[in-house]
């Protein structure tokens, strides 16, 4: 349900940047562009698991719905008071939310899926360079100067790259799971018998290995790796580690990377950045390093770190 919900937002963004350009193609002033940020900042909460009340999504619909009444109300003596209204709540929108969803210190939670967080933050960086150049022929109205071909191609072309990665994202996110579902199961299940005396053998080798050479280190540290190095089987080490720990692989290896970070941080008083620190510790991004940070010691590492140096 929570992927459905994601992707209807995104559909929604993607429909509704099409009628915009369809609109700045006409020169139409119908302000279509407020609800961008809101819907881009609802999938952002909704990838946080953030329940969102109705009434929370109604008042941030206010500045579209005062906008487009306007939009039919006012008469043609009033039409340059309304490209004042229109230009300064879209650059508003188009500032604000995309900052929020970019700088959001709600990163620091467990975010549902990386991938999707990513996608969010490219969107938002492009709804700030469409702000720049909307700016851009906000000043030049102002300045009676109404020659601004070169700015609405430049915006006309940013939405449909934005309309170019949301149907990739779209499309790939449909078809990609049944792919690899039917992929698998055409593939042959391996299983292996793995006695109570392997099992022990098989944690304390891998074990032993991860403490001593600091495998965990690798950010591109793989299960094919560790049964390379290791000499025992992949399925036997999954098998230990899926059905003996309760954990998936990256879990299991999230749990040496938090603790060499925990270490880092004391060995050198909470004086590491953040990004650093993860990169240290073997995360290849500060997203991950957060989540498992947060999941295993239970606090961001921001506020361990904090709690350290006071």
């Amino acid at each position: 349900m929570k992927k459905n919900i994601f992707e209807i937002l995104l559909t929604i963004f993607g429909i509704g940047l099409l009628i915009q350009i369809l609109l700045m193609m006409k020169r139409y002033d119908f302000p279509i562009a407020l609800i961008f940020g809101p819907i881009l900042f609802f999938a952002f909460l909704d990838q946080l698991n953030k329940k969102i009340p109705i009434i929370y999504y109604f008042l941030h619909f206010i500045p579209f719905i005062i906008v487009s009444i306007l939009f039919y109300t006012l008469g043609e003596n009033q039409v340059i008071l309304f490209r004042h209204i229109y230009f300064i709540t879209t650059l508003s929108s188009l500032f604000i939310y995309p900052a929020l969803v970019i700088f959001s210190k709600k990163r620091d939670s467990s975010f549902i899926n990386e991938k999707n967080l990513i996608l969010l933050e490219i969107l938002a960086i492009l709804g700030l360079a469409i702000f720049f150049f909307l700016n851009i022929i906000y000043i030049n109205h102002i300045s009676n100067n109404f020659t601004n071909v070169y700015e609405q191609l430049v915006i006309i072309s940013l939405m449909v790259i934005n309309v170019g990665i949301l149907t990739w994202f779209l499309i790939s996110n449909r078809f990609s799971p049944s792919v690899f579902n039917e992929n698998n199961s055409k593939k042959p299940v391996e299983t292996a018998y793995i006695s109570e005396e392997e099992i022990q053998l098989i944690k304390s080798n891998i074990n032993q290995i991860m403490e001593t050479e600091k495998l965990y280190l690798d950010a591109h540290f793989s299960l094919e790796k560790l049964a390379k190095i290791s000499g025992h089987s992949k399925v036997k080490i999954s098998y230990y580690i899926k059905d003996q720990l309760n954990v998936e692989f990256e879990d299991w290896l999230a749990t040496f990377r938090v603790n060499h970070a925990v270490d880092l941080i004391h060995k050198n008083d909470g004086n590491l950045k953040l990004e650093y620190l993860a990169n240290l510790s073997g995360f290849d991004s500060r997203t991950a390093f957060n989540k498992y940070f947060k999941h295993y010691v239970g606090e961001s590492p921001s506020n361990y770190r904090n709690k350290l140096t006071k």
